[in-house]
């Protein structure tokens, strides 16, 4: 039984042109205000790293950077204080995913706000995980 952590290692960032492009080609997705969640589940033999995430805010929206990033640390914490039952589940299935969580609301938000929002995508994202059978 591993021990819960909640840190977001650099690891855990989702990079990589064919990577993310592959993501966005064929994905399955939801939404769940503020947040729109796209997802790849996998199978992962080898469990070194169960989840890879990207996190994005529309510079259409939000022309500053100071915004975005603010948006995005706010986005991060919420992941990063939220993970945990996530990786437990991921690491127990042998699966692994890679998501991309998008900022969609045309103005900022709270952090309780972003904090639910999470909450409930990483919630969604188990009963889908629960679900499939990976190829």
């Amino acid at each position: 039984m591993k021990t819960l952590r909640f840190t977001f290692p650099k690891k855990e960032h989702l990079c990589g042109k064919t990577t993310i492009d592959k993501l966005f080609e064929k994905n399955n997705s939801f939404l769940q205000y503020p947040l729109r969640v796209l997802y790849k589940i996998e199978k992962n033999p080898d469990n070194k790293i169960p989840a890879k995430i990207l996190l994005s805010v529309s510079k259409k929206y939000f022309k500053r950077a100071i915004h975005r990033n603010t948006l995005k640390r706010k986005m991060r914490e919420a992941y990063r204080k939220q993970k945990s039952p996530l990786i437990l589940l991921l690491s127990e299935k042998n699966l692994s995913i890679t998501m991309a969580i998008l900022y969609i609301s045309k103005e900022p938000i709270s952090y309780e706000q972003i904090d639910a929002g999470m909450k409930e995508c990483i919630t969604k994202l188990m009963h889908k995980i629960e679900n499939t059978t990976p190829k």
